[in-house]
């Protein structure tokens, strides 16, 4: 079973959809994923939403801060300390963007980015210690950094949570792909931005787990999103990129081993 009750450092804890229409997003996950929801009524917190899945928390949704910001999904990655890790950040060059602020009781966070540009989110867990369920169909199966400078990237999430990086062979002649490991637990990847198509800045890319990656592009269209190019054959499974009709960017893959 995929259910989480607590994550190590460097473990991709959570991921949050930062929107220009929050209800239209939900309107469309909910079509996509048959998510549902529970708004924080709260007015401070902009009308954020935990994304449930039987009751579990799998994501969040809420209005992007301002017009300037992307729409975009973000990547948490889990800390002990969010104070002593944004100060690693800056330490080897990265910048802390946000933060560390804390979040009434439910936990603390910080946005920051690598040397690379990537950026990525810092969970300090409080009530509130992430995802509670992944690597299930329509949750959270995988995290993936998109670098221009793989080496220098790879090198900063070891130096900043204490990450190993290992690679992992088996794709495509040419390629590089490693994958980042906590606690003796692949837990994220990493490759270079050259081999993704398009023009896209470093980023992390959030993949969901579905039963059928044929179907589930054909149902993102139907609710008014967009599929970039074909259904790829993967040795994980069937993937696709897609978005929804805000331009939030994900990728779908029809996992056939999924991840402990």
């Amino acid at each position: 079973m995929g259910e989480r009750t607590e994550y190590r450092q460097g473990v991709p804890s959570w991921v949050d959809l930062a929107t220009s229409d929050a209800e239209a997003a939900r309107d469309f996950y909910w079509g996509l994923f048959g998510w549902d929801y529970e708004i924080i009524p709260d007015p401070q917190y902009g009308g954020y939403a935990n994304c449930l899945l039987r009751g579990k928390r799998v994501a969040g949704l809420g209005p992007r801060m301002d017009e300037s910001q992307p729409v975009a999904w973000t990547t948490y990655l889990a800390v002990d300390d969010a104070e002593k890790v944004a100060e690693a950040v800056r330490e080897h060059g990265g910048q802390v963007l946000m933060g560390p602020m804390s979040i009434g009781e439910e936990g603390k966070f910080a946005m920051a980015a690598d040397p690379t540009g990537a950026v990525f989110g810092m969970w300090q867990a409080g009530r509130h210690f992430g995802a509670e369920l992944v690597n299930e169909p329509r949750s959270l199966s995988w995290n993936e950094l998109v670098t221009a400078d793989l080496d220098r990237a790879t090198r900063f999430y070891s130096d900043v949570l204490g990450a190993s990086w290992s690679d992992m062979g088996g794709g495509p002649p040419g390629t590089i792909y490693k994958v980042m490991e906590v606690g003796g637990r692949n837990v994220a990847g990493a490759m270079p931005l050259a081999q993704q198509p398009g023009d896209a800045p470093p980023h992390w890319n959030v993949y969901f787990a579905v039963e059928d990656a044929s179907a589930t592009t054909d149902r993102v269209r139907e609710l008014g999103g967009q599929v970039f190019g074909d259904v790829i054959d993967t040795p994980q499974g069937p993937m696709a990129a897609v978005s929804d009709p805000q331009g939030g960017m994900f990728l779908v893959i029809a996992v056939t081993q999924p991840a402990s």
